[in-house]
């Protein structure tokens, strides 16, 4: 699969992070939406960064409670080798849809997600067309290659899990009846 096909990576206009990957609710990996200003159902968050320049950068932001994406959702995860400090993940068709429900009505270029791991604040890239199942996650260039491996294994595998738990659970409920 050729995720810079499906991603538009051009129109994406160089999506620099998109992942809110968060310890909400005890999840390593969350992706909400993100807004310049306060609005309600949000929290304030803070977007730190080094520019290419060595200068380091800070953002305020205020980060949707609710969450669009987590890494129960995903189905595939890999190190990105296009670009460094990059993810090519892949979500269920649930999550997928989600995703494009939340990024079809944002301004494009404008309208932004928030990408948080383990609970801080990664990454909040404006999207330039609608995401759904295939994206990938830029921003994580303080990880080597082989914590980002890790890193991929550990979001597929707890997909894994959480697909192995929905599919007991289902077939409980099919025993059940």
């Amino acid at each position: 699969m050729r995720f810079d096909v499906l991603l538009k990576m051009k129109d994406l206009v160089l999506l620099v992070t998109i992942l809110l990957v968060g310890q909400l609710c005890g999840e390593t990996l969350h992706i909400c939406r993100a807004y310049e200003s306060e609005v309600p159902g949000t929290r304030k968050m803070e977007l730190s960064w080094e520019g290419e320049d060595g200068e380091k950068h800070r953002e305020t932001l205020w980060v949707n409670k609710e969450v669009i994406v987590t890494e129960k959702d995903i189905t595939h995860a890999s190190l990105y080798e296009a670009h460094v400090g990059t993810l090519a993940v892949r979500v269920n068709e649930k999550a997928g849809q989600r995703m494009a429900t939340a990024t079809k009505g944002l301004r494009l270029g404008r309208g932004r997600v928030a990408v948080l791991l383990d609970g801080k604040l990664i990454s909040a890239p404006a999207i330039a067309s609608p995401i759904s199942t295939d994206f990938i996650v830029m921003g994580l260039d303080h990880l080597n290659d082989l914590e980002l491996t890790k890193l991929a294994a550990r979001l597929q595998q707890s997909g894994a899990e959480a697909q192995k738990t929905d599919k007991a659970e289902q077939d409980m409920g099919r025993d059940a009846e």
